[in-house]
């Protein structure tokens, strides 16, 4: 198609006629937004909830109680305030 003079437009244009939009490598549109801010969304939005969750642990002494200890079994010393 090259040899033939047709443009980059028209050849990419043809291949997505033929084998539909799976055929690029970098979709158009909001496909291509949504398959670049998945992989970023996902992981911060379980990190956020992580640390809010270590958070409301450490606030109201479960995280203590997690590890198998009571809070007034822990080593003098320690503050859980």
């Amino acid at each position: 198609m090259v040899s033939e003079g047709h443009s980059d437009e028209e050849i990419k244009g043809f291949f997505v006629r033929w084998y539909t939009k799976r055929i690029l490598a970098l979709p158009e549109g909001s496909e291509r937004l949504w398959l670049m801010t998945i992989p970023w969304l996902a992981p911060a939005v379980a990190l956020i909830e992580l640390l809010f969750l270590l958070r409301r642990l450490q606030s109201s002494g479960q995280s203590a109680r997690l590890l198998g200890h009571e809070p007034a079994e822990l080593e003098p010393g320690w503050d859980l305030d």
